[in-house]
Order: C-alpha cells, then sequence, then structure tokens
C-alpha cells in the first residue's frame, strides 16, 4: 500500500529505504520482483537502499557500493561482480576468495603474484609495482575442480575440507595457498559424489579469472 500511495502522484524520484527488510525471504523475493516489474511499466526513477547484496543485484540497472560515506564503485551489477575495481567491492559483492600476497612480476596486464610459497597468475587491476603486497579475487564459481593436467595456468594441490549440498550447486571448502577457507561452487551434476571430505584433489583457473585488487588489511596470510 505504501508504494502505491508512493506512485500514485506520479512523481519522477521515488526512494526506498529497505522497504523490503521485514518480511520473511519468499515473500521478500516475491516482492523484489514484483517492484522491478512496477518500475518496468511506469519508467520512474526508483533510488533503492539496502544492505542486502542479493538484492541490491536483482532490484537495480546500476548499484552504487558506499564505504564509510563514499563510493567505492559504481556500476552495473554484472560489472561490480565480474569486474570489482577493489578489494572492499569484491568483498562486499557476491562470495569470493581473497588471496593476500606480494607482485613478483608484472607482464602487461598479468601479474606473478607469491601466494603463501606459490605464484599465482592473475589479471592486474589495481595500480601496483613488484613487491607490492595485494590481494587475489577469485569467484567460487570460476574455479574448476580436477581439470585435465596442463589445462589451466594456475594449477594447485588442495584438501577437501568440507561439503556442503545446496540444491543446485554443491560447495567445497578446501585448504589451498595458505588458506582453510578457499570455496569452489560446482554444478549439482552426476558424479558429484565422487568427492569426499579428506580428499586432495587439483583446482585450475586462468589469469583474467583472478583479479589483483588492492592490499585488503582484512585479509591475513
Amino acid at each position: 500500500m505504501a508504494i502505491a500511495r508512493a506512485l500514485v502522484f506520479e512523481p519522477d524520484l521515488v526512494l526506498m529505504d529497505e522497504p523490503l527488510g521485514a518480511l520473511d525471504r519468499r515473500l521478500r523475493e516475491e516482492l523484489q520482483y514484483e517492484i522491478r516489474r512496477i518500475h518496468a511499466d511506469l519508467g520512474v526513477t526508483v533510488l533503492y537502499v539496502t544492505h542486502d547484496q542479493n538484492e541490491a543485484m536483482v532490484m537495480s540497472d546500476r548499484v552504487a557500493v558506499f564505504r564509510a560515506g563514499r563510493i567505492e564503485q559504481a556500476a552495473s551489477p554484472e560489472a561490480l561482480y565480474e569486474e570489482p575495481a577493489r578489494s572492499f567491492v569484491a568483498r562486499f559483492i557476491g562470495e569470493n576468495n581473497r588471496l593476500p600476497g606480494r607482485v613478483a612480476a608484472i607482464r602487461d596486464d598479468i601479474c606473478d603474484v607469491e601466494v603463501a610459497g606459490r605464484v599465482v597468475r592473475a589479471f592486474r587491476v589495481t595500480d601496483c609495482r613488484p613487491g607490492d603486497r595485494v590481494t587475489l579475487s577469485i569467484r567460487p564459481e570460476r574455479v574448476a575442480l580436477a581439470p585435465e593436467p596442463g589445462q589451466y595456468t594456475n594449477e594447485f594441490e588442495a584438501r577437501v575440507e568440507d561439503i556442503t549440498f545446496l540444491g543446485d550447486h554443491i560447495r567445497l571448502r578446501v585448504g589451498l595457498c595458505g588458506r582453510s577457507d578457499f570455496i569452489i561452487k560446482i554444478p549439482n551434476m552426476v558424479g558429484h559424489g565422487a568427492v569426499i571430505e579428506g580428499d586432495r584433489v587439483r583446482v585450475g583457473w586462468i589469469p583474467t579469472d583472478c583479479r589483483v585488487l588492492d592490499h585488503d588489511g582484512e585479509d591475513t596470510g
């Protein structure tokens, strides 16, 4: 009813400050799409404030990520997820793995970064030089499980610490590059049960899926 009262006067701008925060998850998700439909039908500009990252991704054409009252990055939901410009944005939008390290070498836009005694090749986003501390960011779904040897530039052995079934995908927590909280997401497909806790597996990813961002003081290692 509050949304209807706000729209009846055909405003040019509507401000919504966490309008769905008190609702249960299912109803909140239904109303997210209903508000999207109303927005598309009326064409009114909506400024939507939320602390729910998934809600921001669903609702918005453009998202501004704030930190301490300042904008860290403003872009489309896809760009924020796929191309975060700073460690805070990568950490705030969606789940990702963060690996603290130090730049060993730079060739064009690809960096060799030393992480817990290993070298990871990654795509340079932040302005950095050899010797600089940085944070690597890679999304869990971009990590391949048990690739063919030599298939990826970055290939490492990992130990499976925990397996969680989440319906459409399986979430693996593995020990890798000095971290015990490295996450891999694999689709729920036939054969996923071949991996069990305690297994040692090979994982890999391409450099352009792993981004060199500014050093994040909240990550240790």
